[in-house]
């Protein structure tokens, strides 16, 4: 599966959710934003992937710790950082 290769996932951030509030703002090029859910009936947290959008250039997201909130940040843009 191309979204599992290593060459096309330059940088990632690991799936994690966030003990204080936090914002994030895209300063260059493009970022994948994975949502991520809890899976019920489980002994230990389990995720999945519930959807994923593509934050351009000046979008901003913001954890305001009202609900759950599990992401992972990826960069797919060809030779950006």
């Amino acid at each position: 599966i191309l979204d599992n290769d290593p060459r096309r996932n330059h940088y990632a951030t690991n799936i994690h959710g966030h003990p204080l509030s936090c914002a994030l703002t895209v300063l260059k090029g493009t970022v994948c934003q994975e949502n991520y859910q809890f899976l019920e009936g489980w002994p230990f947290p389990v995720v999945q992937k519930k959807d994923e959008e593509i934050m351009q250039l000046g979008m901003a997201t913001f954890d305001d710790q009202s609900a759950p909130f599990i992401h992972r940040m990826v960069c797919r843009d060809e030779g950006l950082e």
